[in-house]
């Protein structure tokens, strides 16, 4: 019952990605929340964020700019390097670049100035609804990579599902396999991902994080969060008593997606 409703999902937001990018009232899409990004193969790409194999293979973690202001494509960078490395074994002795990894055997190839092993493409992301509503703000990321060589007149699309409490990139291992065919990769949140609210006074700026994982105050996010606590009487007594707490998605999101999906 899980694969065939992620798989229905996926279904549906590959129409919407397909097709010019308008959500239907009925779409399992949040309204408003799609945001569409195209890869150019030279400086990012699809599969590794434009990390290829050798920044893939290195375990030091892509770094940011500011560390106190990352980027969007900062932290979807740190994000493919992390779900990538903790899927597969990311060194050479294990396989990477003879059975898996960007530029391995059967591995697309493209003009130049597409650099070698990374895969251009365009990248469909948004918010889907959650299955049971509830007061706290719950969103669930999820994602349709569509390479540059996927044909039309012989259309996949391939899920590649999140294990664990990983987020939406967290099969991003999986859809390699996809990719290099040509298929679009679903990559669905399941509900169980990322989400974090600081709760104290004193973490305001930097409360709640959005889509791309960028942190800012709940005021500023507001409903375009990933996971927030609404505001009570109750929980301003509790953090007042107990300062420092940390609400997770996880634990305090009220909403049990794996019974449904």
């Amino acid at each position: 019952m899980k694969t065939i409703r992620s798989l229905a999902v996926c279904a549906s937001f590959a129409i919407a990605a397909f097709a010019t990018p308008v959500v239907a009232d009925d779409s399992p899409i949040v309204r408003g929340s799609l945001k569409v990004t195209e890869y150019d193969g030279v400086t990012d790409d699809l599969l590794s964020a434009g990390l290829n194999k050798d920044l893939l293979v290195s375990a030091v973690p892509p770094g940011f700019a500011n560390p106190l202001n990352p980027t969007p494509a900062e932290l979807r960078r740190r994000a493919i390097h992390a779900n990538y490395r903790g899927i597969v074994d990311p060194v050479p002795g294990g396989g990477m670049g003879l059975l898996w990894g960007p530029g391995a055997p059967g591995a697309p190839s493209f003009a130049a100035p597409v650099v070698p092993g990374l895969i251009p493409g365009v990248e469909y992301k948004a918010y889907l609804r959650a299955p049971e509503r509830h007061p706290h703000i719950n969103n669930v990321p999820a994602a349709i990579q569509i390479p540059r060589h996927f044909n039309t007149a012989k259309p996949c699309i391939v899920a590649a599902v999140p294990s664990g409490s990983r987020s939406l990139y967290g099969g991003i291992a999986i859809a390699e396999w996809a990719l290099f065919k040509g298929c679009a990769v679903a990559l669905p949140g399941k509900g169980t991902d990322t989400g974090f609210h600081l709760l104290d006074a004193s973490a305001g700026a930097y409360a709640v994080n959005d889509l791309d994982g960028v942190y800012g105050p709940e005021a500023s996010i507001g409903d375009d969060a990933q996971f927030a606590v609404r505001r009570s009487h109750r929980l301003d007594a509790y953090t007042g008593a107990n300062p420092y707490r940390i609400a997770t998605k996880h634990a305090h999101s009220q909403i049990n997606p794996e019974r449904l999906l």
